[in-house]
């Protein structure tokens, strides 16, 4: 229901003002738990009302749904049959931010165990980059607690990055930085600051770099190609099946 209302309407909403916009619209509290729990039963029952040979909308005469849909029956039909008056966009799609998140069972609170977790992380952030042809100068560690309070530490790289080693290598430092041991429920990296082109600025004093980029994207096409689990890093392997 607030779906529809604020796809139809044509004022801007704010995240979160969802339900004042559908409180203005339609008169009804839709914050109150109670009123929500009324308007599926209510949706639930027209449903489940409708006879058999009518549960197949797409075929169905307006006519046949007004009684129990009224004004909705109309677009409940173009629905069924794929029609949509909405406007396509499209346009390509930019992420500003590439992240993913692991949420556990039970509380961690060993930082190996953490350490783990980014490895995983690091490894499906890293694919999800050089799939999109980007570079990251800032990475971001994410956690939540068992009392469900998220916080979060960043990184401003010298270097753009994009590699499954260097994404796990700061994704530890950026850890250490912060996390003071107290049980967690959830961590995850962000990529932010994507660029096209690579950045690198080094010294006299520093290693000619590891060309481990180009031994990922190695990977990401046999992968790609035979299976995504046809090559895998044994820090990925499960110790269980030895």
């Amino acid at each position: 229901i607030i779906t529809k209302i604020v796809v139809n309407s044509s004022q801007y909403i704010e995240p979160g003002d969802e339900f004042k916009m559908a409180n203005s619209v339609i008169g009804v509290d839709l914050s109150d738990v109670d009123t929500l729990n009324n308007i599926f039963d209510t949706v639930v029952f027209r449903v489940e009302y409708l006879k058999e040979d009518e549960l197949d909308l797409a075929n169905q005469k307006e006519i046949n749904l007004k009684k129990l849909f009224k004004n909705q029956a109309n677009y409940l039909i173009r629905i069924a049959n794929g029609i949509d008056d909405s406007e396509v966009d499209n346009s390509i799609f930019i992420p500003k931010g590439i992240s993913h998140e692991i949420t556990f069972e039970k509380d961690i609170s060993s930082k190996i165990e953490l350490y783990k977790k980014l490895n995983i992380l690091s490894e499906m952030v890293s694919k999800r980059i050089r799939k999109e042809n980007k570079y990251a100068s800032v990475i971001c560690v994410i956690l939540k607690d068992n009392k469900f309070k998220r916080y979060s530490h960043q990184k401003k790289l010298k270097n753009s990055i994009c590699s499954y080693s260097d994404i796990y290598k700061y994704s530890k430092e950026v850890l250490d930085e912060f996390y003071d041991n107290e049980p967690v429920r959830l961590i995850g990296i962000r990529l932010d600051n994507l660029k096209e082109n690579k950045t690198y600025q080094t010294s006299f004093f520093e290693e000619e770099p590891k060309h481990d980029e180009e031994i990922d994207k190695v990977i990401d096409s046999i992968n790609n190609r035979y299976g995504k689990s046809m090559i895998k890093r044994a820090s990925h392997i499960d110790n269980k099946r030895f």
